[in-house]
């Protein structure tokens, strides 16, 4: 089931120049323009986003997890490095 409820959410980039949509915490990998799937997607996670045309907001989420958010650290660069998850 889709939500359409308010979430927050941002793009961060990885070392090495990945770029990963964060919503609430947790981490989804590009699948095409508009649709993203969770980074734990190869462990049976079937959370994933569908973002407007433009990218400024979600249309539709399912965030129904199997697991944890995984924790990110910002560096000064101000790329990210996951930590743990």
């Amino acid at each position: 089931m889709f939500n359409s409820f308010y979430f927050d959410f941002k793009f961060i980039k990885l070392v090495g120049n990945t770029i990963l949509l964060m919503v609430n915490g947790f981490t989804f990998a590009k699948a095409n323009q508009r649709h993203w799937y969770c980074s734990k997607k190869t462990k049976g996670c079937k959370a994933r986003v569908i973002l407007s045309n433009d990218g400024t907001f979600l249309n539709a989420c399912r965030n129904t997890h199997n697991h944890d958010p995984p924790a990110y650290a910002q560096l000064s660069s101000g790329l990210y490095v996951r930590i743990s998850g």
